[in-house]
C-alpha cells in the first residue's frame, strides 16, 4: 500500500518544510509522523508477505488438484496406469470357504501388503494375497 508511505512522506516533508520550533506540541507531531512512517513500512511488508502466501497457496492448490485427479483416475483391472503398464490388480476374488465373490472396491485395503479379510457372506477370516503390478509410486 504505497499510498500510506506516500502520505507519511508528504506529512514528514510538510513538517520539515515548516521548520517548527522544538516545542512539546511539535515534538509530539514529529513523533506521530514517525510512527505513521513506521506503520506504513510494516503494512507494506505484511502486504508483500501476504502476496507470497497467496502465490504459494495457488501452487499448493494446483498440486492438490493434480493429486485429486490421480486419485480419481484410480487403477482398475483393465485400466492403464500413468506409467504406461497395464494394471493387473485383481478387483474381485473368491472366498476360499463359500466361494462368494468379493470386490476389492468394497474393502478398505492397503494394496502394498497382504490383508486379513472377513467374508461378508460366511464370516470366515482368511489371508488375502494382493498381487498388483501397478506403479509403486502411484
Amino acid at each position: 500500500m504505497a499510498y500510506l508511505s506516500e502520505k507519511a512522506a508528504y506529512l514528514r516533508g510538510l513538517c520539515e518544510g515548516m521548520k517548527l520550533e522544538d516545542t512539546d506540541q511539535n515534538k509530539l507531531l514529529k513523533a506521530i509522523i514517525e510512527a505513521l512512517d513506521d506503520m506504513s513500512f510494516a503494512i507494506e511488508e505484511l502486504e508483500e508477505q501476504q502476496e507470497e502466501i497467496f502465490e504459494e497457496l495457488d501452487e499448493i492448490n494446483e498440486v492438490m488438484e493434480e493429486i485429486s485427479d490421480i486419485i480419481d483416475e484410480g487403477c482398475g483391472p483393465d485400466d492403464d496406469c500413468d506409467c504406461g503398464d497395464d494394471c493387473d490388480c485383481d478387483a474381485d476374488f473368491e472366498c476360499p470357504v463359500c466361494g462368494e465373490v468379493i470386490s476389492l472396491d468394497d474393502l478398505d485395503l492397503d494394496l502394498d501388503r497382504d490383508e486379513e479379510v472377513v467374508c461378508p457372506k460366511c464370516g470366515e477370516k482368511f489371508e488375502l494375497e494382493i498381487d498388483c503390478d501397478c506403479d509403486e509410486d502411484k
